[in-house]
């Protein structure tokens, strides 16, 4: 059976380093070797999509990709997006927003298949009509506003420990794909400053941290398309055990999905 064509998004790095002297400053774009791996060792081919904003090349993009995976990076800037930019936010590149944008657009419009992390499944909400806390300090501050009788704390959603690690657990919405991948409740590593506020239209909110932080975004009306806030191709790089093959269900559904 052919293999299919697994796109994944990338980001942008500057260098300032002045290391050479023919090219001082020079744009690079990648992308970080778990999405890559993960993607091959489910069965699929991975294939970089360079950052453009030329939309007849995301198109053709779109249509020679069988599936798409969403990469975690920077915040999109929120003006984008009809919202006010926050000091609290860390915006990266505005043609990597329009960027990924297009391609979200193309998949969902074709139902092709994608997953998003991160900053992918933030894309994602942000593209098909949600919205973002800019910073989760802010959700600490509508649980304090709404509930001011009661001692809910947000928890720390960077983790101390090595990214590849478990830090929390989530729990699922039964009858999800979330729940059909992980069961009722998983071990995940979290590194994010940000979080869904609302969802998009059409999209449910299928995980949820103890804390009440979405942590998985799905549109049951497609064929596969789901956002995690964690990182599950950080976890797959473990060398085996029930945290690795865990994770490594999505990528298989993802190329499942892609063959259908």
């Amino acid at each position: 059976m052919k293999r299919p064509l697994v796109g994944i998004s990338t980001l942008l790095l500057r260098d300032i380093s002045h290391a050479s002297r023919i090219v001082p400053v020079s744009d690079r774009i990648f992308s970080n070797i778990e999405f890559v791996s993960a993607v091959r060792n489910a069965g699929g081919i991975p294939v970089l999509i360079p950052i453009t904003t030329d939309e007849e090349l995301i198109s053709e993009y779109v249509d020679t990709c069988d599936a798409f995976v969403m990469h975690g990076g920077p915040d999109a800037n929120p003006v984008l997006f009809g919202d006010e930019p926050s000091e609290l936010g860390r915006p990266g590149n505005i043609e990597s927003d329009m960027c990924d944008a297009g391609i979200i657009c193309g998949a969902m419009e074709n139902d092709k298949p994608i997953l998003g992390v991160c900053r992918g499944m933030q894309m994602m909400n942000l593209v098909m009509g949600g919205s973002l806390f800019q910073d989760i300090s802010l959700v600490q501050e509508k649980v304090d506003r709404e509930h001011p009788d009661e001692n809910t704390k947000i928890m720390v959603h960077r983790q101390p420990n090595p990214e590849n690690e478990p830090y929390h657990y989530v729990q699922t919405a039964p009858g999800t794909l979330a729940a059909e991948l992980f069961g009722d409740k998983i071990a995940v590593n979290s590194h994010h400053h940000q979080c869904v506020k609302d969802p998009a239209p059409g999209a449910v909110v299928s995980a949820w941290a103890s804390d009440g932080v979405v942590e998985a975004v799905e549109f049951p009306g497609k064929r596969f398309a789901l956002g995690l806030q964690w990182h599950p191709e950080m976890m797959v790089t473990l060398n085996s055990g029930v945290y690795k093959e865990q994770q490594k269900r999505v990528f298989d559904a993802l190329i499942a999905a892609a063959r259908q």
